[in-house]
């Protein structure tokens, strides 16, 4: 929740239950989950979840979306990238960026042709903003991490020089206390921390 927002844990907790399904169909039932989605707690939780989230979101979408608007207005940026871990937030990233006039596409890695199309959108200024799970490698004058990326080195040596990276953290969170962990081990002069004060 602190770190992807209330829609990202549903999708989770939903996750469990349908697992717990398909394990009871063959009859393997030793994980330790089972037990806790068997719960009254977890079915109220669940639910209780799903009541926040019709009303609000996590606060990175509202400072993702400041973000790219600052740097269109002030810097005159136009390409994006913007990395998210979770399929939920993925899912809901576009709306943000149609509310300022920025046209975005979600970029599948299992597709390809229409990945290359995207790409070629994307270098042409049809779309302003590319959404994935990976980084592309390609020229962005913007890299945005919703979450701190999961494989620092990896993501440090597919970086080119021109793009500025930005990371969204939820400040106190464990996602901050990775970064830290990984940032005395690789430093990067163009990394722009933003800690989501207001995170849950």
């Amino acid at each position: 929740i602190e770190a992807s927002g209330v829609k990202a844990a549903i999708r989770y907790m939903e996750n469990l239950q349908s697992r717990v399904v398909k394990l009871e169909e063959v009859e393997y039932i030793k994980n330790l989950h089972i037990n806790f989605v068997r719960t009254p707690i977890f079915a109220e939780f669940l639910e209780e979840l799903n009541q926040i989230s019709e009303k609000t979101n996590h606060p990175k979408f509202a400072r993702l979306k400041q973000i790219v608007h600052q740097l269109k207005l002030k810097r005159n940026f136009s390409q994006f990238q913007v990395i998210a871990s979770n399929k939920s937030v993925l899912a809901s990233l576009p709306s943000y960026f149609d509310e300022i006039g920025m046209r975005s596409k979600i970029v599948s890695p299992s597709r390809k042709k229409e990945k290359e199309r995207l790409i070629d959108d994307f270098k042409n200024g049809k779309i302003h903003v590319l959404i994935s799970s990976k980084v592309l490698s390609i020229k962005s004058d913007a890299l945005i991490f919703f979450n701190n990326p999961i494989k620092y080195t990896t993501f440090v040596e597919r970086v080119g020089s021109e793009s500025e990276v930005y990371i969204l953290l939820t400040h106190r969170s464990n996602e901050e206390r990775v970064y830290h962990n990984l940032e005395t081990n690789h430093h990067r002069e163009e990394l722009y921390l933003f800690l989501i004060q207001d995170g849950f």
